[in-house]
C-alpha cells in the first residue's frame, strides 16, 4: 500500500494539469469561434492569473470605451465557459495589433484591461468600465 501512495499523489497534480489543458482548449476553441475576425490566445499562469490575448488592428487601435466593452464581454464570456474559473484571482485580457510579419510576436497596444473573477461573478457595472477606460485613457496619455 505504501507504494500506491506516492503513485496516487504524482497522479493527483497530472490530473488537475490535464483539465487545466482541456479547460484553455476548450476556452481557446470557444473565443475564437465568438471573434471568428480576430486570433485569441489563452495562458494560465499558477492556475491563478488567465491571460486572454486578442489579436486584431482594429480593436488594438479602438477607443479606449470599445476596448473596454469589448474586454468586459470577454469576461464575462470566460465565466461560462471556463471550468477553472472560481480557482482564478485575474482575468487579464490585453489587445495586440497584429504582426506586420510572420511569426512576429505582437506587443501589447495598451495595458491589459484585468478584472477579479469575484466582481465579474456578481457583475460587471458602468463603474468598472468607466475605472477600465480611465486607465486605459492614462496609458496612452503617457505614449
Amino acid at each position: 500500500m505504501r507504494l500506491l501512495s506516492p503513485a496516487l499523489c504524482l497522479s493527483i497534480p497530472l490530473t488537475l494539469s490535464c483539465r487545466d489543458v482541456r479547460d484553455l482548449y476548450t476556452l481557446g476553441t470557444a473565443l475564437n469561434e465568438q471573434y471568428a475576425d480576430s486570433r485569441v490566445s489563452v495562458s494560465l499562469t499558477d492556475r491563478l492569473i488567465l491571460t486572454i490575448t486578442v489579436t486584431d488592428s482594429g480593436f488594438a487601435v479602438a477607443s479606449c470605451e470599445r476596448q473596454a466593452a469589448v474586454a468586459t464581454q470577454i469576461a464575462t464570456f470566460v465565466r461560462g465557459r471556463y471550468g477553472g474559473f472560481d480557482s482564478l484571482q485575474v482575468i487579464s485580457i490585453a489587445f495586440t495589433p497584429l504582426g506586420s510579419q510572420a511569426g512576429t510576436t505582437a506587443r501589447p497596444a495598451g495595458l491589459p484591461f484585468r478584472f477579479a473573477p469575484t466582481l465579474v461573478s456578481a457583475g460587471l457595472t458602468p463603474a468598472d468600465s468607466t475605472r477600465a477606460v480611465e486607465s486605459c485613457k492614462a496609458w496612452r496619455e503617457l505614449q
